[in-house]
């Protein structure tokens, strides 16, 4: 692997975790933009061209932007434009982010079930910590609603009631209703949401879409919790959140606030998973 160059670009604390791992895996890894050390056996550039020259993988952080112009790269005050990477990254590249970028070259690790798979954990955990901190009650005892059942609403289902919480689970679909009930759930359809959201000490949401709105918000007590861990756009109205007094949280990119070396290895096991699949030919 020595013979190939990687790039990492960008992101949170997840990205120098990643870069280690890749030049764990023997890769020669150079790096530009991100948060902290870049660690044993990765060469910190001081530009975003340094970093790209003569490369033959890009890695890029998820989300890709928050704007959808530059790369998202809080370490930066001024981080580059995705389409000056883009110029800048040789042609015959390969580069892997988590999202949705317009070049032939991009592959969205993001997007894979193994990814969302490894992720799913440490966004539970997040979100129990954050119950935690902000809760005037025990979880242990609480009264916790989660919307959705996929594989991070399992997650959060499961590590809230190993915590002693009374979990109720809200799909659309009796399908999914059916199967939260033989793992041994309280579940409801999601219609039933605003009539058993009083009740709630902590409402948690894994949709991306508008599931949670004024109905059930404002029937919430001011001392309940809402979680929003879903992406966007979202499934929480934050503003009727407001109106109603109820404390809502965007709880964006928890694997990379709290465990960000479990989520960092798991880009990096994931684009090694898909350098894999490909035979990693250029």
């Amino acid at each position: 692997m020595a013979k190939y160059t990687v790039a990492v670009l960008g992101g949170d604390e997840r990205m120098p975790y990643a870069g280690r791992r890749l030049a764990s895996s023997g890769f020669f890894v150079r790096s530009f933009g991100v948060m902290g050390e870049s660690g044993e056996g990765v060469s910190a550039c001081a530009s975003v061209t340094a970093a790209l020259d003569a490369c033959d993988l890009v890695l890029l952080p998820v989300p890709l932007s928050r704007d959808g112009r530059t790369l998202w790269a809080p370490a930066l005050s001024s981080p580059p434009t995705l389409s000056d990477i883009l110029a800048h990254t040789p042609s015959h590249a390969r580069i892997f982010g988590g999202g949705e970028l317009d070049d032939a070259r991009f592959f969205d690790y993001a997007s894979r079930p193994d990814f969302a798979q490894a992720n799913a954990i440490p966004t539970a955990e997040g979100a129990l910590l954050l119950a935690m901190q902000k809760l005037s009650c025990t979880v242990s005892g609480a009264r916790v609603g989660v919307v959705g059942f996929g594989r991070v609403g399992k997650a959060v289902a499961a590590l809230f009631r190993a915590a002693g919480a009374r979990v109720t689970v809200f799909a659309r679909r009796t399908e999914v209703c059916a199967v939260a009930s033989v793992l041994g759930y309280c579940a409801a359809p999601l219609s039933e949401l605003c009539h058993r959201a009083r009740e709630l000490t902590c409402l948690i949401n894994t949709v991306p879409s508008p599931v949670i709105g004024h109905e059930p918000l404002c029937v919430m007590t001011p001392s309940a919790l809402v979680l929003e861990l879903a992406s966007e756009p979202y499934g929480v109205d934050f503003e009727a959140a407001r109106t109603f007094g109820v404390q809502a949280v965007l709880a964006r990119a928890l694997p990379g606030r709290f465990s960000p070396e479990t989520a960092g290895y798991a880009i990096a096991h994931t684009v090694l998973t898909m350098l894999c699949e490909s035979g990693l030919s250029f």
